[in-house]
């Protein structure tokens, strides 16, 4: 395991518990899980690309890694990131309407 993947991850789970958003973190781009319904399933917020990929799945609580064939996942409690990605969700359901 690449110790600075895991550093990277760790590092946005203890800001997102403690008083850091993700709009402090700087989102680039949100990805959606969607349902044929509309139903939104997840929302991906999108921090960093390349080394490394860091995404933070909203409303499932977890921040995951990725950087040169490897990955780490770690959960993030935090009420904020759920109320973001289901604000984001909502909005995303509105448009498929």
């Amino acid at each position: 395991m690449n110790p600075n993947l895991t550093d990277h991850v760790r590092t946005v789970a203890e800001a997102l518990e403690g008083d850091e958003t993700l709009e402090d973190l700087g989102v680039l781009e949100h990805r959606y899980e969607i349902t044929d319904d509309g139903t939104v399933q997840e929302v991906r917020a999108v921090l960093t690309v390349g080394g490394p990929h860091i995404e933070v799945e909203c409303l499932s609580g977890v921040v995951a890694g990725r950087w040169s064939g490897e990955s780490h996942r770690r959960g993030v409690e935090s009420e904020a990131v759920e109320r973001y990605g289901r604000r984001q969700a909502d909005r995303m359901e509105s448009r498929i309407d």
